[in-house]
């Protein structure tokens, strides 16, 4: 059994311990592929329905939402914006589901952000060393900065990053 200055001095330990541990939160291209994995393990008759709401979804918006609801070949220079997308916008470039579905539907710069995050995806994917990692990330984070006029706003209200 331990003593209690010997769980105390554990704890403590623990707790210096995991503030020299740096964590990182997903990105944009990271949120995107998990729904896109998502809808791909889907059997097919759910894809097929899923892709029908999809559809009928988009009546009335057809632009800026892209034809398929997740598109795993991605354009590097995308033009439209599929549901996929929606969780990495939803966390990232709105702050309610309302805001979000407006922003999704009426933002003339959303369709930048899916390309800085095409183009983020590319340099991760790129990126060798830890070093790479971080700088794509920061040029991104830049980049987006320059695209969504309320990015840094948004994030710092809420404690986002």
């Amino acid at each position: 059994m331990l003593t209690r200055k010997t769980r105390t001095l554990t704890l403590l330990t623990c707790l210096v311990l995991l503030q020299l541990e740096t964590a990182f939160g997903w990105v944009f291209p990271e949120y995107r592929d998990i729904a896109v994995l998502a809808l791909q393990r889907l059997s097919p008759e759910q894809q097929a329905s899923f892709q029908k709401l999809w559809s009928e979804a988009r009546a009335g918006h057809e632009s800026p939402l892209c034809e398929k609801a997740g598109d795993a070949a991605q354009a590097p220079r995308p033009d439209c914006i599929d549901y996929a997308a929606w969780t990495a916008i939803s966390g990232d470039h709105s702050c309610s589901a309302r805001d979000m579905l407006t922003i999704v539907h009426d933002a003339p710069w959303i369709v930048g952000v899916a390309r800085v995050s095409a183009r983020l995806k590319t340099q991760l994917a790129a990126a060798q060393r830890r070093d790479q990692h971080v700088n794509a990330v920061r040029d991104s984070d830049m980049a987006l900065q320059r695209t969504d006029p309320d990015y840094v706003t948004r994030a710092s209200s809420y404690n986002a990053h």
